[in-house]
């Protein structure tokens, strides 16, 4: 749980985890399997949603794509570029892990990144 940034009275829940990288850094498949959805926010950016069995994990932040839905991915095969903030400098990858309607603890995957 954090507060918000804008509005100390809210807090937010976070389902995932945040992944700081370099600039230049792609998003990479934590197994394998099919890509269910792509994810846009409009004047936002990208994400991509992969079903692996009954799970299913997100990769969130992207500012470019280099798989669409239905496309069968290997484990650690490149996903898209993460998105770095022009204002801070940030580069960072929101991970997000489920299993069925289950919201997992993302950081036990994140060596497969």
């Amino acid at each position: 749980i954090y507060k918000d940034a804008v509005y100390p009275g809210i807090k937010h829940q976070s389902n995932g985890v945040i992944i700081a990288t370099d600039e230049g850094a792609t998003a990479r498949a934590v197994f394998e399997g099919e890509v269910i959805a792509i994810l846009a926010v409009p004047g936002g950016n990208k994400g991509v949603q992969i079903k692996h069995g009954n799970f299913i994990s997100t990769y969130y932040n992207l500012s470019d794509l280099y798989v669409k839905k239905g496309d069968k991915v290997n484990l650690k095969e490149e996903l898209g570029k993460i998105y770095t903030n022009r204002y801070n400098g940030l580069t960072q990858l929101k991970f997000y892990l489920y299993k069925d309607a289950t919201r997992l603890n993302p950081e036990e995957w994140i060596y497969r990144l």
